[in-house]
């Protein structure tokens, strides 16, 4: 945007031209960008630029061949929001009425300018030629301050935009990811090319060990639960037979009582000396050995004995046996794609730097 369409002097610079014919001096005082328009023929009235947005800067006067000519400066150091530039306004110094808009140029294709924030130290510059000024005298009312040469500001600006350039490398290098909860594109702010990145998506971090995790960019996962189905399947299961076991019962013997005291008769029972004719006595031999005939009598009464019992022994060792377990059967389906699967998120802008 280097050739303003339209440069008009106003109706009160023209009234200005004439005071300078009778030997005034032209002072020029400052400059202004408008980001509005005026319709052409209403131009030479405006006594203000349209839809004012900041102040230029003078850089440089000199004269030329029937006038003189006048470099500006616009820089973006300050501005909190960008707009598109239309109309530049150039005042100078009236000895009756005081500042006056000289001069105003206007084109009607703008020319953006960032915000500081955007793309610090963007600045742009023109140069105005005026003609026709005769035998007047022009100035430029600046405020010496601050200013340097052009030359000196072109090397300061290289220098800026290089440690601009080296901060972005260290900082962001290509292939960083830039974390926003504003929707602006990094690149404004910092430089460099960027782009979306991520859109509906968590980040994972990279798992050499893990075949699907280990390299960056892989894709993968589901907003929703999948339909699946849970299964369970298996066989008859048999526990050890080996359950062979014995029952024992142990004891000691058991007496009866001692008094068991009773007699035995023994009748027609006798004990011969030697054998005698029918019809005789009988005799039998008695304690002393001599024989006693018919003393017959009871046996002693002593029969104290015992009757014993053993508790003892075991039962059989034949205890095999078995316990069987069937496990076999499925569960129903579940996840019929349309589930939450989503944990508790908050959303933000990823951009990747690429180039």
């Amino acid at each position: 945007m280097n050739i303003w369409k339209d440069v008009v002097i106003t109706e009160k610079g023209l009234a200005l031209q004439t005071k300078l014919m009778e030997g005034n001096v032209l002072r020029f005082t400052k400059a202004e960008a408008g980001a509005g328009m005026t319709e052409v023929e209403n131009l030479p009235y405006q006594t203000s630029v349209t839809d004012f947005k900041q102040n230029i800067s003078f850089q440089t006067g000199k004269a030329a061949d029937n006038g003189i000519e006048i470099q500006i400066l616009l820089d973006n150091i300050g501005l909190k929001t960008a707009y598109s530039l239309h109309q530049i306004g150039i005042y100078a110094r009236d000895p009756e009425e005081g500042e006056i808009l000289y001069c105003i140029a206007q084109t009607s294709e703008g020319k953006m300018i960032p915000a500081d924030q955007e793309n610090p130290g963007f600045s742009i510059t023109w140069k105005f030629l005026f003609q026709n000024f005769g035998n007047s005298l022009a100035k430029l009312e600046m405020n010496s301050a601050g200013l340097v040469s052009m030359e000196t500001f072109q090397g300061l600006k290289e220098q800026v935009e290089q440690l601009n350039h080296d901060l972005l490398e260290k900082v962001y290098p290509i292939g960083s990811i830039y974390i926003s909860a504003a929707d602006a594109n990094p690149g404004i702010l910092f430089g460099g090319i960027w782009e979306r990145f991520a859109k509906g998506r968590t980040l994972v971090g990279v798992d050499e060990n893990d075949a699907v995790l280990q390299k960056a960019g892989n894709l993968g996962g589901h907003k929703e639960m999948q339909t699946h189905s849970h299964s369970f399947t298996g066989s008859s299961v048999t526990t050890s037979t080996t359950g062979n076991h014995t029952h024992t019962f142990t004891g000691t013997a058991v007496n009866t009582g001692t008094t068991g005291n009773h007699s035995h008769k023994v009748n027609n029972v006798h004990f011969y000396e030697k054998a005698v004719a029918k019809g005789t006595n009988y005799a039998r031999w008695n304690s002393d050995g001599k024989s006693v005939t018919n003393d017959w009598g009871d046996i002693t009464t002593a029969g104290n004995h015992y009757h014993s019992v053993t508790a003892k022994g075991s039962n059989s060792t034949t205890g095999n046996h078995t316990h069987t377990v069937t496990t076999a059967g499925s569960i129903g389906t579940a996840g019929t794609g349309n589930a939450g699967n989503m944990p508790p998120y908050i959303t933000v802008y990823l951009w990747k730097r690429t180039a």
